[in-house]
């Protein structure tokens, strides 16, 4: 379970996002839209990010949280072993978000390209900084696949040094 004080910062994150794309809508002109836009939509998915690895590993202190953090990014094993479940947890959902990312990323860039194209069509030019960062992060999941591959390698060898330990 979350303390309170995650759950006041996840709550402020939500109604600051919201708060700007409500108050852009009414008071802004067309052309900041879009990035402010992009920008509350970027807080709320690292908020729900962030709810999702906690909702994934359980109730974690912040010293554990950052442990089993640590383990993803460089490949090392916690020292507490009672970290391994939730470590483990947090790889198959990994893997699973990769797999999903394989089977809908053509579909995703398709759909995405015609939208561009109706918006181009319409004339609706002050939305080209949302298009374009949208563009920007497809294009990026689907050139970073180095990156990807080694995550996933390195992610297979904690799995098997957490199994070898057990």
């Amino acid at each position: 379970m979350p303390d309170r004080r995650d759950r006041a910062w996840t709550a402020g994150a939500v109604l600051l996002a919201g708060g700007i794309v409500l108050l852009t809508a009414w008071t802004a002109p067309p052309v900041l839209l879009p990035p402010l836009t992009v920008a509350a939509l970027l807080s709320v998915f690292l908020v729900w990010s962030r709810w999702r690895d906690r909702r994934t590993t359980g109730p974690l202190s912040r010293a554990e949280r950052q442990a089993v953090k640590r383990a993803l990014r460089t490949g090392e094993p916690p020292d507490d072993p009672a970290l391994d479940r939730p470590l483990l947890a947090l790889i198959e959902r990994d893997e699973a978000g990769y797999r999903w990312s394989r089977r809908w990323l053509l579909l995703f860039l398709v759909l995405y390209a015609i939208c561009v194209g109706v918006a181009l069509y319409r004339g609706a030019r002050h939305w080209g900084a949302l298009f374009g960062v949208l563009g920007g992060a497809l294009l990026g999941r689907l050139l970073g696949g180095g990156q990807v591959k080694e995550r996933t390698e390195r992610q297979h060898r904690l799995k098997e040094l957490i199994r070898n330990r057990s």
